[in-house]
């Protein structure tokens, strides 16, 4: 992953950067990239060796790196990462919503109210709650910017997930906009990153291979490949720096194509 093309932005540099979801995938490569523009950075995933694997290879950018195991489906885990953050840090200044996840395929009438929930908190409530941790001090400060990922599913109906997953996303792009709305004053900047196809993780690579139809969809793209984590990466740190000063409430689609709004 360090190899591949990574943006530079020297706005970055010396900022304080939290990203949920830090353990693997599109998370682990947007820390990876903050670290390598030089930001300091807490990193939250619910699993602690991924996290050290993620914080090893940021430190090796001569960053500080420090993480917490946090259950992002839970308040208190929530709480009491961004206590130790602010503890050590004393500021955030970006803030990447990048957790999240799907319960897999499952039809409306199968879904439970149990069902929707779960996928709530793991995809819309973390998003709230993590932003609320931060949105004080960065009021003080006149300064943040947060930078959320939701899905291309969010905007188009798919097979593979489920009514909770894809609503929820689609959630994700509107409360990025309302609160760019409401904090821009603040010098607050919020925004959303809509990845379509990406091959960020070796449970993805696995599921298409067993999917037929995986070939065809990718030839109906413009760019006729799956996109790697490190692209999205790229958009996300780009949304999070100065070099994007004038950009907010904006959601960015890396989807190769797959749909053109």
């Amino acid at each position: 992953m360090e190899k591949e093309n990574m943006v530079i932005l020297p706005s970055i540099k010396g900022k304080v950067a939290v990203v949920t979801g830090a353990g693997s995938g599109i998370g682990r490569a947007t820390a990876i990239l903050l670290a390598k523009n030089g930001a300091s950075l807490f990193l939250m995933s619910r699993g602690v060796e991924n996290l050290q694997e993620t914080q090893e290879i940021c430190e090796g950018y001569g960053v500080k790196c420090l993480y917490e195991a946090t259950d992002v489906t839970n308040p208190k885990s929530i709480k009491e990462s961004f206590v130790k953050c602010l503890s050590i840090f004393g500021r955030v200044d970006i803030l990447c919503n990048v957790a999240g996840g799907s319960t897999g395929r499952k039809s409306t009438l199968d879904m439970t109210g149990d069902d929707f929930d779960e996928v709530y908190k793991l995809n819309l409530k973390n998003v709230f709650l993590c932003s609320n941790e931060v949105l004080l001090g960065m009021k003080e400060r006149n300064y943040g910017r947060i930078v959320n990922v939701s899905s291309l599913i969010g905007r188009a109906a798919g097979d593979n997930t489920n009514i909770a997953y894809s609503s929820l996303k689609a959630g994700i792009d509107q409360f990025s906009r309302y609160l760019a709305r409401e904090v821009g004053e603040f010098n607050i900047r919020v925004n959303s990153v809509s990845p379509g196809y990406i091959e960020a993780s070796q449970r993805i690579t696995e599921l298409w291979a067993k999917t037929q139809n995986m070939g065809e969809v990718f030839e109906r793209l413009s760019i006729k490949r799956p996109g790697k984590a490190m692209e999205v990466a790229n958009a996300i740190v780009f949304l999070a720096s100065d070099e994007g000063s004038y950009i907010t409430g904006e959601i960015l689609d890396v989807n190769g194509g797959a749909i053109m709004a």
